[in-house]
């Protein structure tokens, strides 16, 4: 059986799906495994942990894996060929297949190619002949400055010219939905300024969202602009109406990698370069009809790997991940977790039938990835093979991840299988990874339960770790160690009311809120100012000021849980943390704070009330910075503190 590694930089895209597809499908009757790694992008900035995922492409280089198909087309979005080829310099022993990109790669490789001149010529033809277009607008990839956006936008201006048309307007777009959206509405800022009566995108997302926009301003489609895109994905094909566009045949690319790759593995003769054709697909966005049932077969196999569209929508996979997110929010430590596995993996067993949690002997830190090698040791702590009804949560095999990628076999199957395998990290730094056998071809979906799995291990290997740390301490310096530890706290402590000050909330609380943001159960930012402080303080004097803040913090505890990040700010001012917190629930929270209050001030017996006025601000995807979040509920909380001046 042999083991053939896919690099994918996102496994949740169209395009690396439907190529998946082809690959998968080719060997299934083969003997070879399939082990997808999806990677992202080396040194991409703009991204989020690109490195540690690239850390995937570098197990693709253990010596159990025979071959590589790198989905190139999706990398040189982001990076250059030539970054791209330094990047697999690791994979110099292995036979390797680009799809849809030549790789200056110095070893052994072949690549596939194609033109689209002929096709951009005959969608202009189409466009000029069959539907009377004259003004044709182009919505260029411009803006990645790649071989893919370069090579489309001069075939269609080539286009234009042997169509004898006069060239329109180009924007210049990035390949995403989001960023068509952006600059077509910055393009146009109404359908009174649509100067086109047909747009050609650079690929189906720009093209779906270009619809998006045209049908906001109230255009119709096609009968008042036609609309066409490029690749014929499965979300163009499934949109309303459906997209036409250049069917790239990605899945028929998918198997012409698998089969090159195969023949160089059997020591078979291959060509360096194999030429795919692309294909118009003329459909209702350009007014007409949809294509013909022997075309539509071939995608609409409804049981397909990489796609079930409604695996989202049931409630059976909602629990699952739901169970699984609330799973990676506890601070167990490995041994800890070793008990409680079985029920945590069990929610998946209808998805995977083996995974294994590896583990690096020494954790790596990734910030710069050109340094970084693949670790010679790492340990197995779990081996899951449900058809083999082998359960064993708290194995500690040894092994070197440079010659195999797990110590159980587990590629030595009977039938050729599918494997993901996905890395386990926090921030910068790199414990290990997880590999999953499918047992349903769902890889978009089992890279989510794998990248939930993956959270849960990372933060248990950092608690063992300290625990780990603190017990190994000699006697000799464990004063020593004792002494900086309780500095570190003091220093982070606010001294009156034993909460975190400005620096431990500022520290720990932004930690807190980048791991709602990464598990996806955002929360809330509190913020606290009391009410009539330095009243108290003149009536009563400082000490009673001083107990009247110590008060507050006593409620604030009693309030929220104790997995909230409590600080005092300063002076009257506090601020809570509070992941998975609804903003729409700060009235109970007051409600709760004005109950709290009058228990907190009978059993201090204080001569005074205690309030506070509360703001809050939402975490989110994009606003999460506790910095702005805590200005934000400032300027919440702003409010309230002026009705309560207002009525006392």
């Amino acid at each position: 059986m042999k083991n053939v590694a896919v690099l994918i930089r996102n496994i949740f895209g169209d395009y690396s799906a439907e190529a998946l597809r082809g690959i998968t499908d080719f060997y299934k009757d083969k003997d070879v495994n399939v082990v997808v790694f999806q990677t992202r992008t080396a040194n991409d900035t703009a991204g989020m942990c690109e490195e540690q995922y690239w850390m995937n492409a570098h197990l693709a280089g253990s010596k159990e894996i025979d071959g590589v198909i790198i989905i190139s087309a999706e990398y040189v979005s982001a990076t250059t060929p030539d970054d791209l080829a330094d990047e697999l310099a690791h994979l110099s022993s292995k036979p390797v297949v680009s799809m849809a990109i030549k790789l200056p790669l110095t070893f052994d490789s072949s690549y596939t190619s194609t033109s689209c001149e002929k096709s951009y010529f005959d969608v202009i033809n189409h466009l000029k002949r069959v539907h009377n277009c004259k003004k044709i607008a182009f919505f260029s990839a411009g803006l990645t400055k790649s071989i893919e956006g370069e090579e489309r936008l001069d075939a269609f201006i080539k286009a234009m010219k042997d169509n004898h048309l006069q060239l329109g307007h180009i924007i210049m777009g990035d390949f995403t939905f989001q960023n068509s959206v952006k600059e077509l509405k910055r393009a146009y800022k109404s359908k009174s300024d649509i100067d086109f009566d047909a747009l050609v995108c650079a690929n189906d997302r720009m093209a779906l969202g270009a619809m998006e926009v045209l049908k906001g301003y109230g255009v119709k489609i096609p009968e008042e602009v036609k609309v066409i895109g490029f690749d014929n994905s499965e979300s163009a094909r499934t949109y309303s109406p459906a997209l036409a566009s250049i069917d790239q045949d990605v899945y028929g690319q998918g198997r012409v990698c698998a089969e090159l790759l195969l023949d160089k593995l059997n020591d078979k003769e291959v060509a360096k370069n194999v030429k795919i054709s692309l294909k118009p697909v003329f459909n209702e966005s350009c007014g007409c009809k949809k294509p013909s049932e022997d075309f539509n077969d071939k995608y609409n196999n409804p049981i397909r790997a990489g796609y079930t569209i409604d695996a989202f929508v049931g409630s059976m996979e909602l629990s699952k991940i739901y169970f699984l997110i609330s799973n990676a929010q506890a601070y167990k430590s490995i041994d800890d977790l070793s008990k409680v596995a079985k029920p945590l993996l069990e929610t998946i067993k209808s998805s995977v039938s083996s995974l294994d949690i590896v583990l690096y002997d020494n954790k790596i830190n990734v910030e710069n990835i050109r340094n970084v090698v693949l670790p010679r040791r790492a340990h197995q702590i779990v081996h899951v093979d449900i058809e083999g009804e082998v359960y064993d949560y708290s194995t500690h095999k040894s092994f070197s991840p440079q010659k195999e990628l797990s110590a159980s076999e587990l590629f030595k199957t009977k039938e050729s299988s599918v494997f993901l395998v996905h890395p386990i990290f926090f921030e910068t730094t790199h414990y290990g990874y997880a590999v999953f056998k499918e047992k349903v071809f769902d890889h978009a979906l089992n890279t989510l339960y794998l990248k939930l799995i993956a959270n849960v291990y990372s933060r248990a290997y950092d608690y063992s770790a300290a625990i780990t740390e603190n017990t190994k301490l000699s006697a000799k310096y464990k004063e020593a160690k004792s002494e900086r530890l309780v500095f570190s706290k003091q220093s982070k402590t606010d001294e009156l009311t034993k909460l975190l000050n400005r620096r431990g909330v500022l520290d720990i609380g932004q930690k807190n809120i980048d791991l709602s943001v990464q598990t996806g159960t955002f929360g809330s930012v509190f913020f606290g100012d009391m009410n009539g402080l330095k009243s108290i303080n003149d009536t009563y004097g400082h000490k009673w000021g001083d107990k009247a803040i110590i008060a507050q913090a006593q409620i604030l505890k009693k309030t929220f849980r104790n997995s909230d990040v409590l600080g005092r700010l300063g002076g009257d001012e506090f601020v809570i943390v509070a992941p998975g917190a609804s903003s729409d629930r700060v009235e109970f929270f007051r409600k709760k704070l004005a109950d709290n209050a009058k228990k907190i001030k009978e059993e201090m017996e204080l001569p005074f009330d205690i309030t506070i006025s509360l703001g809050v601000a939402s975490i989110t995807q994009e606003e999460n910075n506790i910095s702005d979040l805590i200005s934000k509920a400032d300027a919440s909380q702003y409010i309230e503190k002026r009705n309560f001046h207002k009525n006392n």
